[in-house]
């Protein structure tokens, strides 16, 4: 048992975040939040630009564990309700698939009424010359899950001030597109870019697009970036961009299609022996719910059908 548990510590880094992946430690410092300025008072708020414990952002860092004004930032911990309960949003869970633990602190950035993008995080990283990484990090519509407001988040990855993978729409709970039916969820968030030949220290930004205040609240937290495999790109962000998520699951679960095309897809579900056990229909271009209670526990492939579409997930059932 002691063996086991060094293991398990042996996984862990700074503020119980994982510093190994798949295929690389993971370079991002204070990835959690879990180190923060002191200040708690918007009477002494930081101006963009201030080093906020290895990173920094493009708006004023309001306080921490507060609710911050339009267009500034706070670094929250655990579960917090504010505005007369417009914005309630719960601390990341963990993502037991990707081996990523629970986290109970997060970054708040409030909407925009500038009309212009706000840059709400930045870091600079030291990297390896030709090589593949990935970045990741865990998002949530802070707005309370009960309501669907008309400006949501839509973040963009930029390296070196040049954009990388897909703009992301992060839904409020209860937009249909969000998948979580109402509940407050997180949703993790994967870019793939590789370094030049004389690269050996990058800017990352994550930039948010949306430019009215009216809904658009985002928590964010769990961000990694490592050296990847060609194997793991292909699994992570291959050409489908389908995921299950959680995975493993227990009750429920959710299929990601937001990057198929509009129309139905033939959702099959096979146990480990080949047997078909269900099917259903899904509309691409959504978060899918996947009800999975009448599964028995096991694992099962989830075979996608469709629009030219021909993809196999693995799903394991606790």
């Amino acid at each position: 048992m002691k063996h086991a548990l060094l293991s398990f510590l042996l996984l862990i880094g700074q503020g119980g975040y994982f510093s190994g992946s798949a295929s690389g430690q993971n370079l991002i410092q204070n990835g959690t939040f879990n180190s923060y300025p002191t200040t708690s008072a918007t009477g002494n708020e930081l101006p963009p630009g201030t080093d906020l414990g290895g990173w920094s952002s493009g708006l004023g860092y309001a306080g921490t564990g507060m609710y911050p004004p339009d267009t500034k930032i706070s670094v929250q911990t655990g579960a917090v309700v504010y505005y007369y309960n417009m914005v309630r949003q719960g601390s990341f869970p963990g993502d037991a698939a990707h081996r990523v633990p629970p986290a109970n602190t997060w970054l708040y950035s409030n909407g925009n009424v500038s009309g212009l993008p706000m840059t709400v995080w930045i870091q600079r990283v030291n990297v390896k010359p030709n090589t593949d990484y990935l970045f990741s990090f865990y998002t949530s519509n802070a707005i309370s899950s009960e309501r669907d407001l008309k400006s949501d988040p839509v973040l963009r990855v930029e390296v070196d001030g040049k954009p990388v993978g897909k703009d992301m729409q992060v839904y409020d709970e209860a937009d249909p597109r969000s998948g979580h039916n109402g509940r407050d969820g997180w949703d993790r968030r994967v870019v793939h870019f590789q370094t030049g030949p004389a690269t050996t220290n990058i800017e990352l930004k994550i930039i948010d697009l949306a430019n009215d205040s009216n809904g658009d609240d985002l928590a964010l937290t769990a961000l990694d970036l490592h050296q990847a495999t060609k194997e793991e790109i292909a699994r992570t962000t291959g050409p489908t961009g389908l995921a299950l998520f959680p995975n493993p699951a227990v009750r429920a679960t959710r299929l990601d299609l937001r990057t198929l095309p509009l129309g139905k897809y033939e959702i099959t579900f096979v146990d480990a022996v080949g047997r078909w056990i269900r099917s259903e229909q899904h509309i691409g271009g959504e978060m899918q719910a996947i009800d999975l209670r009448d599964l028995p526990v096991g694992t099962y492939l989830v075979r996608v059908r469709g629009a030219n579409t021909n993809h196999t997930l693995r799903l394991l059932k606790e």
